[in-house]
Parts: C-alpha cells; structure tokens; sequence
C-alpha cells in the first residue's frame, strides 16, 4: 500500500511540475535596434554600439573611455547612446564575475524617452518602430504583457527581463528593456 501511496505522489508531483512549467509566462529578450544595430539587453556588449559608430557618454557630458576598467560585479547607469549628434537612449551597463573593460560591459537597460526628441523613428522594439509602438501593438508583441487600468503602461515583467512601454495620452512617453540583476548598491 505505501509503494501505491508513493507512486500516487510522485504522479501528483510530475504533473504538478510540468503544469507549473505550462503556466509560465514567455520571460525572454525581445531585441531592440538603432537603426541597423540590434541590442538584446543581458546580452549585446557596449563594444557593439562603439564598433557601430555609436559614442557613448555621461549624463552630465563627456565621452567614456571604452578601456576604462568596470569592477566585477558592478552596475553602472546615467550613460548617453548618441550617434550623429542625435540621442538614441539612455543605458544602463554591467559586469559579472571579473574585472572588464567599459568596452566588454553587458548592456543591462536601454530608456528612450520620444519626448526628449531620440531619434525614435529609427529605434525599433521587437521590430515595431516606436512611433507605431501603442500600447496594443506592444501588447501583441511582447508575450503575456499588460496593461494598468488607466491605460498608461504597458508591461511584461518576468524573473530574467523587464519591457514597458509608458503612454500618456495614448502618446508614447517612454521605453524600458531591462535585464533584471540583483544589484546591491553601496552607501
């Protein structure tokens, strides 16, 4: 009788899991692009907005040094993405288990923000440019998305990544991708 008992459980406990598998929302990274550079936050190194003429910046001005060290472990934000004068986003980068290069930095947040006049008809989500990007679309676009009552976000929040798209209006104000880390700030 316990070995039925326990077979029983262990069944109960299989289908449990697969179910819990099935019910899961579709957590990936939906790429981002400025003008023919694709990003996947988590992923795409600052090295390939540099090597596709992007410049790259401090919030209060001046150019980093692309072999300025990055300390392992470390999350840096308030960096400019601007190319031809014209600015793209505002990035957040990272580093994991060693010390890098701001080159070799993973790009960890990508905000724009269309009223501060990036050059949104060429930055795209999930291949949608952002002047077409209203909260349906997105929500179309971005699996198991939603959206606030009010209708001022839309938004995908999983464990590994973060999209949300801010409207006001029905006027898109602002645009978030985020590789979600666990970030202990110091004092």
């Amino acid at each position: 009788m316990k070995k039925i008992v326990c077979l029983f459980l262990g069944i109960i406990m299989c289908m449990s899991i697969t179910a819990c598998g099935l019910l899961k929302t579709d957590d990936r990274v939906y790429p981002v692009k400025f003008d023919d550079t694709e990003i996947l936050v988590g992923e795409t190194t600052v090295s390939v907005l540099l090597d596709n003429g992007f410049i790259i910046e401090e919030i209060r001005g001046g150019e980093l040094d692309k072999e300025q060290i990055i300390e392992k472990n470390s999350y840096y934000s308030g960096i400019n993405v601007i190319k031809d004068d014209v600015e793209y986003a505002m990035i957040s980068i990272a580093s994991e288990k060693k010390d890098i290069p701001l080159s070799e930095a993973i790009i960890a947040k990508i905000i724009i923000k269309p009223g501060l006049e990036h050059a949104i008809e060429r930055i795209y989500l999930d291949g949608v440019a952002l002047p077409d990007l209203t909260a349906d679309v997105f929500k179309e676009h971005i699996a198991g998305s939603k959206m606030y009552d009010d209708g001022t976000c839309a938004f995908f929040a999983g464990e590994k990544y973060t999209f949300r798209a801010y409207y006001e209006d029905g006027n898109l104000t602002e645009v978030n991708a985020v590789r979600n880390y666990s970030v202990q700030y110091g004092a």
